[in-house]
C-alpha cells in the first residue's frame, strides 16, 4: 500500500481578480452569492516515483459545472483548479497504468488555506494470480478491521484522587487520547456508581467520548445499565455520521442549531452559511433530530421556496465503507393568503418541548453547582411551565407528560442540599445526556423513544441473569 495526501488548497479572490478570470467553470451563482473562491484540487505522492503509476486522474464536480467531468494527466500532483461560489464533494477517478481504477472522494474545505487526509492505496502493479489472491484477501481483512465497533464503558466512582485530579485537565486528556487512536478510535461510555461520585466529570468525559453518561444508584442497576448500553453498541449501524447543512443565498439561521451535537460553522466570508452537526455513531431504529428557525425574506411571488440543502455522511458498518445520501432540498411554499397563525407540526412541537427540557437542566445543573439551589429551581419551574401549556401535553402526549415528570422530578430534588448532591446531581447530568442525545441511560421512562429492541432485549437478559 502506498501513501499520498488528497485534498484541495483555497484562495478567496477580490471581485475584480474573479472578474478577470475565464468564464469557464461553474456555472452561475444563485442570487446573492459570488463566485469569487478558487480552489485546487491535487494529489500530493509521499515517494514522488508513484506518481509515474498513475495514468490519469479524471474528476467528478457538481453538475452544475460546465464541465462536471475533468480529466487530468498532467503529474506529478494532477492538479485541477476551478473558480466557484460553493463547496461540495469532489470525486477523483484514480486510473493506473495496469488498467486499475481507484476511487475517492474529498470534501472542498474553504475554511482554511490548506486541506489534505492521507490516503493508502494499493498502486502498485497486480501480482501474479497467487499473489493478487493474497492481496484480496488481505484487502478484506482491513475492510473488516476498519468496520469494527470499538467502544469503552468506564465504570467507576468518579473520584479524581491520584495523578491528574482537576476534571477539566482530565477531560481534555481524554480527548487527546482518543484523538491519537486515529481510524481506530473508540467511542467511550461512563457509567457512575453510587451517590459519591464525580457526575460533572463523567459526564465530560462521555461527551469527550462521544458516548453517553449513565447513573447508576445501586446494585440492583448495574445489569440494566450495562445491558442497554451493550445492546446499543451491537447494534450500531454506522459510524462517524456527519450531517451538513447549506443555507441559500438570503436565508439565515435566526439562532443556533438547537442540538446537543458539536455544530462546526464552515462557513466562508461573503458565501452561504454551511454548518456541519457531527452525530457521531447510530444505533439500529435510531433517529435525530435537530430543531432550526430561519429567518426568511419577504416573498416577492407565490411558489415554493428553498431553504438550503441537507445531505448526511458516515461509514456504514455493514457495508464497511462510507456512504453518503444525496443532497435535501428544505423548501417552503409561499402563498400570498397564508394564515397568520398556524398551528406547529407535532413532531416539530414535541422536540421544542425537549429542547426546553435539556435547556432548562443544563442551566439548572450549572447554578447548582455554583450553590444556588432556588435559582436552579426556577429554571425548571419555568421549563415545567411551558410543558405545561404545551398543546400536546394537554392532549396527552406521552413525550411531553415524561419530559414534565423528569423536570418535575428534578426540581423536587433541589429542595434540600443533602439530596441534590447525593441524587439530584446525578439524575440532572443524566437527563440532560439523555434527552440532548436522544439515547436511554438507564433509570429513564423513554425505552420507546430513546431505545431500539436490541437495546430493550440485553437490558431484559442482563436483569434476569443478576437476580
Amino acid at each position: 500500500m502506498q501513501r499520498l495526501r488528497l485534498g484541495n488548497s483555497y484562495k478567496r479572490l477580490s471581485e475584480e481578480e474573479a472578474a478577470e478570470r475565464s468564464t469557464d467553470g461553474r456555472g452561475p451563482a444563485p442570487d446573492g452569492a459570488q463566485r469569487i473562491h478558487e480552489w485546487t484540487m491535487e494529489l500530493r505522492f509521499e515517494d514522488e516515483e508513484d506518481a509515474d503509476l498513475v495514468q490519469k486522474v479524471v474528476y467528478s464536480l457538481h453538475p452544475t459545472f460546465k464541465e462536471p467531468v475533468v480529466e487530468v494527466r498532467e503529474g506529478p500532483c494532477f492538479s485541477l483548479t476551478r473558480l466557484g461560489w460553493g463547496f461540495f464533494v469532489v470525486r477523483p477517478a484514480i486510473h493506473l497504468h495496469d488498467g486499475r481504477v481507484l476511487l475517492l472522494e474529498h470534501e472542498l474545505r474553504f475554511d482554511q488555506p490548506e486541506t489534505f487526509h492521507s490516503v493508502l492505496l494499493p498502486l502498485h502493479s497486480c501480482k501474479p494470480l497467487e499473489e493478487e489472491v493474497s492481496l484480496s484477501s488481505s484487502e478484506q481483512e482491513h475492510d473488516v478491521e476498519n468496520a469494527v465497533v470499538r467502544s469503552t464503558f468506564l465504570f467507576t466512582d468518579g473520584l479524581a484522587n491520584v495523578g491528574i485530579t482537576n476534571s477539566e485537565e482530565l477531560c481534555v486528556v481524554a480527548e487527546a487520547a482518543l484523538g491519537e487512536l486515529g481510524d481506530e478510535r473508540c467511542s467511550l461510555s461512563t457509567f457512575g456508581f453510587g451517590d459519591d461520585h464525580n457526575a460533572d466529570l463523567l459526564q465530560g468525559l462521555a461527551d469527550k467520548g462521544s458516548g453517553i453518561y449513565s447513573y447508576v444508584d445501586g446494585e440492583d442497576r448495574i445489569g440494566a445499565a450495562f445491558g442497554e448500553a451493550l445492546g446499543g453498541l451491537l447494534s450500531t449501524t454506522h459510524q462517524n455520521v456527519d450531517v451538513s447543512l447549506m443555507l441559500s443565498p438570503g436565508i439565515r439561521l435566526a439562532r443556533p442549531l438547537a442540538t446537543a451535537y458539536p455544530v462546526d460553522d464552515l462557513s466562508v466570508e461573503g458565501g452561504a452559511q454551511v454548518l456541519k452537526i457531527n452525530v457521531g455513531d447510530l444505533f439500529a431504529e435510531e433517529r435525530r433530530d435537530v430543531l432550526a428557525t430561519f429567518v426568511v425574506p419577504e416573498a416577492q411571488s407565490e411558489g415554493s421556496s428553498a431553504l438550503g440543502q441537507v445531505r448526511a455522511r458516515g461509514f456504514s458498518v455493514h457495508a464497511r465503507r462510507s456512504e453518503e445520501t444525496a443532497s435535501f432540498e428544505l423548501v417552503v411554499q409561499r402563498q400570498a393568503d397564508a394564515a397568520t397563525s398556524i398551528d406547529c407540526h407535532p413532531q416539530v412541537m414535541q422536540h421544542r418541548m425537549r429542547i426546553i427540557a435539556t435547556e432548562a437542566l443544563e442551566a439548572a445543573r450549572k447554578v447548582a453547582q455554583q450553590g444556588s439551589l432556588s435559582k436552579a429551581r426556577q429554571y425548571l419551574l419555568v421549563a415545567s411551565e411551558s410543558l405545561r401549556a404545551s398543546p400536546l401535553t394537554v392532549q396527552g402526549d406521552e413525550v411531553c407528560l415524561r419530559l414534565l415528570a423528569d423536570i418535575n422530578e428534578c426540581s423536587a430534588d433541589l429542595k434540600h442540599e443533602e439530596v441534590y448532591r447525593c441524587k439530584g446531581s446525578k439524575k440532572m447530568a443524566a437527563m440532560h445526556s439523555s434527552h440532548g442525545k436522544q439515547r436511554s441511560c438507564y433509570g429513564q421512562d423513554f425505552s420507546k423513544e430513546y431505545s431500539n429492541s436490541t437495546m430493550r432485549d440485553m437490558k431484559t437478559a442482563f436483569e434476569a441473569s443478576i437476580q
